[in-house]
């Protein structure tokens, strides 16, 4: 397998935005709209896509966690929406 340089810097860019998301992640009360969440994490899977077809496996790997982290963020935001069940 060759390293290609075009591989590592946009896998370290996009490791990145993965480190970046983490206080989000974190957040008890701040979270991006979930219509942020679904189209960021649908076009980080077509980016995916495109990394994979030009061999760029690095990025890929980086572009689908970040996609991955994207979702658990609209898994957040869905919870956080839910009214809880709780009577007083």
């Amino acid at each position: 397998m060759h390293l290609h340089w075009q591989d590592l810097v946009l896998a370290t860019c996009i490791l990145g935005f993965n480190i970046a998301l983490l206080p989000t992640l974190l957040s008890k009360k701040h979270h991006p709209h979930v219509n942020t969440g679904i189209m960021t994490a649908f076009f980080q899977l077509a980016a995916f896509a495109v990394y994979i077809n030009l061999h760029l496996w690095y990025s890929a790997s980086m572009g689908l966690l970040n996609a991955v982290l994207w979702l658990v963020l609209v898994a957040q935001g869905l919870a956080a929406q839910k009214p809880s069940g709780r009577k007083r």
